[in-house]
């Protein structure tokens, strides 16, 4: 059920086990997740042909992760109004962290922020485009 954030913000709300490592620290607790506790491990990048153990990665606690399943299907089952109270606080929250409004707003600030009469460095050449083509 990871990353919470795709049905946070469709509007959908689904009981979670999240992890107590990740970036969804800023917008997953309690409130909105039951919370697993991880521990972590070293291990090396997926990319690093040599495989050096320069990162680690969070296993979570699989007797955490199963009480928190258990206790998220009784939620969902039994306790419909904490669910409902869950899904409110999830979907504030996701509007207030990347809401259309939100990431509208952060990408005009970015634009605003880039220089207009620079040539960017990707500019093609101002050759006419059958004598580029010739020349390949």
């Amino acid at each position: 059920k990871w990353p919470q954030d795709n049905h946070y913000s469709n509007r959908i709300h689904r009981d979670d086990a999240a992890p107590d490592h990740s970036a969804m620290s800023d917008y997953v607790d309690d409130q909105v997740a039951f919370v697993t506790r991880s521990s972590p491990e070293p291990i090396h990048w997926p990319h690093d042909p040599e495989q050096r153990i320069e990162t680690y990665r969070f296993r979570p606690l699989w007797a955490d992760l199963r009480r928190h399943f258990v206790e998220s299907a009784e939620v969902a089952e039994y306790d419909r109004s904490r669910y409902r109270t869950m899904a409110g606080e999830a979907r504030r929250r996701m509007e207030a962290y990347a809401g259309e409004e939100v990431v509208a707003d952060a990408l005009a600030r970015l634009l605003d922020g880039l220089p207009v009469d620079q040539p960017a460095s990707f500019d093609w050449p101002t050759a006419a485009p059958s004598r580029i083509a010739k020349s390949l």
